[in-house]
């Protein structure tokens, strides 16, 4: 029998397959969750703004979040991975851009129809400050659409930091990197498929998995009324 170490065999190069798929989601998945996390907070705080400000602040903010809409993301992505040097920064930073845009179109929605509720009129009234508005007034309220749409934009970050490295754009062989294993294996199919597989799997369980998950929490908390 083989030992726990080898169940899922060995690559071409004789390295155990399951130690790397088990030390191959990390980047992958720490690279797009800080990506992710910095598009909401830059795309959330600038869709804050726009949605509750009543000045030039929302136009000018809306007109340079249409700029960097109307360039492919896709493309920007190669472009900056490609010039970057197979650096983890930089393609973390290219996501965000990419990201932040989609992410202030929805919190300016949901802010511009929570802004005009008793509670917010209420607190402007006070005299509280616009940042106690926007982040205790009216992000508390408007939760049910992050949750919502933060499922997929994660997943979002996931193909695309797989896609990457994928594409040798990223982390460089030998990295345990999922979508690195699944480059480097396409050839040893019939060696030992899991090679191959294994992390694939994995990646489609991830990506399916987070949605499945954020679906629930939203419909546990429940969308603002």
């Amino acid at each position: 029998a083989l030992p726990i170490c080898y169940l899922l065999g060995l690559d071409d190069l004789g390295r155990d397959v399951l130690s790397r798929v088990l030390a191959g989601g990390r980047d992958v998945v720490v690279l797009a969750f800080l990506a992710t996390l910095a598009g909401y907070v830059l795309g959330g705080t600038a869709g804050l703004i726009a949605g509750y400000s009543r000045s030039l602040a929302d136009p000018l903010i809306m007109r340079v979040t249409d700029v960097i809409l109307a360039f492919p993301p896709i493309l920007f992505l190669l472009v900056v991975a490609t010039g970057a040097a197979h650096s983890q920064v930089a393609l973390a930073l290219a996501i965000t851009i990419v990201q932040a845009p989609g992410v202030a179109r929805i919190i300016r929605t949901a802010t511009l129809e929570t802004s005009v509720r008793g509670y917010v009129e209420a607190a402007a009234a006070r005299g509280e400050s616009i940042w106690h508005i926007l982040f205790r007034e009216i992000l508390p309220n408007i939760r049910g659409v992050v949750i919502a749409d933060a499922g997929p934009r994660f997943t979002v970050s996931i193909l695309a930091v797989a896609a990457l490295n994928f594409l040798g754009l990223g982390q460089r062989p030998p990295a345990p990197n999922w979508a690195v294993m699944i480059s480097e294996n396409q050839n040893g199919l019939t060696g030992n498929p899991w090679a191959l597989l294994a992390p694939a799997l994995l990646i489609a369980a991830l990506t399916i998995s987070i949605n499945v998950v954020a679906d629930g929490v939203n419909r546990r908390q429940g969308a603002p009324a």
